[in-house]
C-alpha cells in the first residue's frame, strides 16, 4: 500500500529572502545559554521577544521558534 498523496504544497522562498537569506542563529565560539535569555528578555512590560534566537536549547529550530513564541504570549498573557 502506498502513502497518499499530497493535496497541495507551497514553496518557499526563504533562502532569497531580502531580510532572512536563508538564515538562522547558531552559538558562538564562547556563548553562553544566558546570552539566549538575554535576547529573549521583554523590555518595558510592552515589547516581548520571541524567534528561535531566543530559545535557550532549541535555537535554530522551528520548534524552538514555537516555543519561544508560547513563552511570548504567555508573558503577555500574564
Amino acid at each position: 500500500m502506498f502513502p497518499p498523496q499530497p493535496t497541495d504544497y507551497q514553496i518557499t522562498h526563504w533562502a532569497s529572502d531580502p531580510y532572512a537569506r536563508g538564515s538562522y542563529s547558531y552559538n558562538k565560539v564562547g556563548s553562553t545559554p544566558m546570552m539566549r535569555d538575554q535576547l529573549a528578555a521583554r523590555t518595558d512590560e510592552r515589547v516581548h521577544f520571541a524567534g528561535e534566537a531566543t530559545h535557550r536549547s532549541s535555537f535554530a529550530t522551528v520548534h524552538g521558534a514555537y516555543l519561544s513564541g508560547v513563552r511570548a504570549a504567555k508573558e503577555i498573557a500574564g
